[in-house]
């Protein structure tokens, strides 16, 4: 697992596309930055229950639900807009509402008002959305979109134009953005031809079919690209666009309280969609008990939840909505670098260069023995209540054409890992305390419990000492984007996507804006998945990629996840697009009115 080095963050000037379509040096952000904000975790009993509990519960089934998809056909509701939607997260990222300024998790919010070129079906295939059709050339060098014609945006700002598509695809793709999807996208595209105002044709590097997917608005990790308007943004600069956006979407924003809420005005008539609800309003509740309480109350319509919390929802009368598999969970080991990353620290007991074989066998050697002691069928059953299944490998999803049946979980077994440490050389334990993060994100309010629940873990069977650092998602995102979280575990999700190699490109490459672990081998295996037109082909060398991460366990996988929200009696038909993260927060124009008004 030895190659070349990613380029160092922040090495060079942010690009943009030209006049004549290739790439050029230009800074196209002007001002940036919020105020990072804490999220304490809730510490219940039921954590540690669960560390002294047993492992051995028979394999929980994920629950069917008919997933139903948005799509640029549906036609408006008839009736006006009437009443408020009232949602409770625990997290709104870092609430720019700009391409390129946002984060994954900013980009949940920013959806509402903005659109993609093309959005998922419920059938999990790309449909169109203000690209009324496109192509892939044969040898997968270009994608050509034809757009909607007389798609307005808000406020008479004036017409969607490919001017605009290319204006956004550069903001998204620069060197300072703060998207998930922008390193793949940059390193993706060789120009952009938008000469014609309704068609934008996007040249390649090399190959890539999977090239698509990081334009998707229900991108379950890449976020899409929210299109928005090149002569907006450039007259009132990146600050007010972001605090006054206009989008071509179903959502006006009218209110933004920092730290706080954002509220939303139904654009009647919408090309698309008409909301049923007159106003929306997503407020920032990071306490699960006080989303629950405020649910009771009828202050909020929606509220995500973990699914420990489900019974107690249950009991109070309080009807949820699950989404089927739309995350994988694992534990990120960070300080799995390239060698030759200014930040890699080969006092991590769990990294080491490889070329050094010693080294890398004592590493593998000290991740197994991780993995061993994180009684993953124990958080299934507990923190999960069956609204998960167990996963092998990251990223891979049990039961889809890349996932090898022969992988199985590590099983939980104390003795082995102990043995495994000692062999190591880590009998009394590591030099350093590991620095477990506890972060919550969008639709995974869970992850805090999780990380102190392996924690625990850790303490009480291997006697490591553990440092827990309540972090929110503002904090830990810029360590992550310079590399610099030696000596850092902390439990993650990403979403399930029909290829995993798209998500591991966006959030496991030594290329990506970010990553929990890097190795030259997994970088190729990624890279020619990408490049490979013949889908039997493409299927093989998934195998063989999966069949690494789980050799070299370089991560350690809870299991795919069901996403879980409690609805009150005024939420009514919800679609959702199974395996999805993100899709239920993105398609709330869709969402009905129930019983109750």
């Amino acid at each position: 697992m030895r190659g070349a080095s990613p380029p160092t963050a922040g090495s060079a000037a942010p690009t943009h596309a030209g006049a004549s379509g290739r790439i050029e040096r230009q800074h196209l952000f002007k001002e940036d930055g919020v105020k990072p904000r804490l999220f304490v975790p809730r510490v219940t009993a039921l954590i540690v229950l669960l560390v002294v509990a047993a492992a051995g519960c028979s394999q929980p089934a994920v629950p069917s639900q008919t997933a139903l998809a948005p799509t640029a056909t549906s036609a408006p509701a008839s009736a006006a807009p009437e009443g408020t939607l009232t949602v409770g997260l625990a997290s709104l990222g870092n609430e720019q509402m700009v391409a390129g300024l946002a984060d994954a998790y900013a980009n949940v919010i920013m959806d509402s008002v903005y659109e993609s070129l093309v959005t998922t079906g419920p059938d999990l295939k790309v449909q169109p959305m203000l690209a009324e059709r496109w192509e892939m050339a044969p040898d997968g060098k270009s994608y050509t979109f034809w757009l909607r014609k007389g798609i307005q945006y808000q406020d008479g700002v004036g017409e969607l134009t490919s001017a605009d598509v290319k204006y956004s695809l550069e903001r998204t793709a620069d060197e300072r953005s703060l998207q998930t999807n922008a390193s793949a996208i940059r390193a993706a595209i060789q120009s952009i031809d938008a000469s014609d105002p309704y068609k934008v044709v996007i040249n390649l590097k090399e190959p890539n079919w999977a090239f698509i997917s990081y334009l998707n608005h229900t991108g379950a990790l890449t976020g899409g690209v929210g299109i928005v308007s090149k002569k907006y943004v450039e007259q009132v600069g990146d600050a007010e666009a972001s605090k006054h956006p206009k989008g071509t979407g179903p959502w006006k924003l009218v209110d933004h309280q920092t730290a706080s809420s954002f509220t939303f005005e139904a654009v009647e008539g919408h090309w698309r969609q008409t909301p049923a609800f007159k106003k929306l309003v997503v407020r920032l509740v990071p306490n699960e008990a006080t989303r629950l309480s405020m649910l009771r109350s009828g202050d909020l319509d929606i509220a995500e939840l973990t699914a420990a919390m489900k019974p107690e929802a249950k009991s109070a009368g309080i009807a949820t909505r699950s989404n089927p598999g739309d995350s994988s969970i694992f534990v990120a080991l960070q300080g799995q670098l390239l060698p030759t990353v200014p930040t890699f620290d080969q006092s991590v007991p769990w990294a080491a260069d490889p070329a050094d074989k010693e080294a890398s066998a004592r590493a593998l050697k000290v991740r197994k023995a991780l993995a061993l002691a994180t009684d993953t069928q124990a958080i299934i059953d507990r923190i999960y209540n069956g609204e998960a299944q167990p996963s092998a490998v990251v990223d891979y999803v049990p039961g889809t054409p890349q996932y090898d049946p022969s992988w199985k979980p590590y099983p939980y077994d104390l003795n082995e890992a102990k043995r495994l440490l000692a062999e190591a050389g880590y009998a009394s334990g590591f030099a350093k305390p590991i620095d477990l993060r506890l972060v919550a994100l969008p639709g995974r309010p869970e992850l805090p419990d999780i990380g102190q629940a392996i924690g625990m873990m850790w303490e009480q069977g291997l006697g490591l000492k553990i440092k827990y650092t309540q972090m929110d998602w503002n904090t830990i995102r810029p360590q992550m984007f310079v590399r610099n979280v030696p000596w850092v575990a902390w439990a993650v999700a990403t979403g399930t996507m029909a290829d995993p190699a798209i998500a591991l490109r966006v959030s496991n490459h030594s290329k990506a804006a970010m990553s929990s672990f890097e190795y030259a081998s997994s970088d190729d295996l990624i890279d020619k998945i990408s490049g490979e037109m013949d889908s039997d082909k493409r299927l093989a060398l998934h195998r063989q990629l999966g069949q690494l991460l789980y050799d070299n366990v370089v991560a350690i996988p809870i299991g795919v996840k069901n996403s879980l929200y409690g609805v009150s009696e005024r939420v009514g038909d919800w679609p959702m697009v199974r395996g999805q993260m993100y899709s239920p927060l993105v398609v709330f124009e869709y969402i009905r009115h129930g019983q109750k008004r």
